[in-house]
């Protein structure tokens, strides 16, 4: 029974010993630094990190972190992997939809269901009320299937009949 439980604490400390138990580094706030300033902090410390997401931003600098986890604050053990998510270095790119001969309402859920923002609304007279005649983004008709970052605020011109309606 006594080699049983030397046995048993024999393990349970080489466990210790072995998991680093007690033992973690803080992680630091990596938020607004590029990957070669989080490469070199991390290093400090024992740990990796891994790019996980790249998502463009108007508000923060291209190629600059703009989340990591774990989150700042929180400790880990060395040799743990630090997740971050970066700034990335240009707009995403999408196909612009067909906007036109489709209802107004329509043409604005298409918009929105695209990443586009719905700008203004022109109007000219037409046959057919509330239909979109064109598709304009920085004031430029922009053609079906031409490549524009996502995000672009696309205006439109809508048919409205000589009443003004």
């Amino acid at each position: 029974m006594g080699i049983i439980i030397f046995l048993i604490v024999l393990n349970m400390l080489a466990l210790r010993i072995y998991t680093d138990h007690g033992e973690s580094v803080e992680i630091p706030d990596l938020k607004g630094k590029t990957s070669r300033e989080v490469k070199a902090i991390l290093d400090n410390l024992d740990l990796r990190f891994q790019i996980q997401d790249s998502v463009y931003t108007q508000e923060t600098a291209p190629g600059t972190v703009l989340d990591h986890y774990p989150k700042a604050g929180m400790k880990v053990k060395e040799n743990r992997t630090v997740f971050i998510t970066l700034c990335a270095i240009s707009q995403e790119m999408i196909p612009m939809p067909q906007l036109t001969d489709i209802s107004h309402r329509q043409a604005t859920n298409l918009i929105e269901s695209s990443g586009l923002i719905a700008g203004n609304i022109e109007y000219k007279p037409s046959e057919f009320p509330n239909l979109v005649l064109e598709q304009k983004a920085n004031g430029r008709t922009v053609r079906v299937g031409e490549m524009i970052p996502k995000g672009t605020v696309i205006d439109l011109v809508l048919g409205t009949d000589s009443n003004g309606e």
